[in-house]
């Protein structure tokens, strides 16, 4: 809670008093997993990002369907080097 402090001018101060020990993050990754499921879900995402991005880059035109393309070819890049981490995971 923030509490508000008038100084002898008569603008306001602001001291903050208390702030929140809630840390609320939105995605937590256990530290005990094992390689092959971070990068196996870290493929089915970027593979998820390539179609979305696939698609929405068919809809436009010009540069920024080119701007979109180049993302899609980097998306594709980091698809590969997952499953080729992916690929050694699994040969162990």
């Amino acid at each position: 809670m923030a509490v508000m402090h008038r100084a002898s001018s008569d603008a306001p101060v602001l001291q903050v008093t208390d702030l929140p020990t809630r840390v609320w993050p939105p995605l937590i990754v256990n530290q005990n997993i094992d390689t092959e499921s971070p990068l196996a879900n870290f493929s089915e995402i970027l593979a998820s990002a390539n179609v979305m991005v696939n698609d929405l880059a068919f809809d436009l035109e010009g540069s920024r369907r080119h701007f979109l393309l180049g993302i899609q070819q980097l998306i594709e890049l980091g698809t590969l080097l997952a499953n080729r981490a992916l690929d050694n995971v699994e040969t162990r």
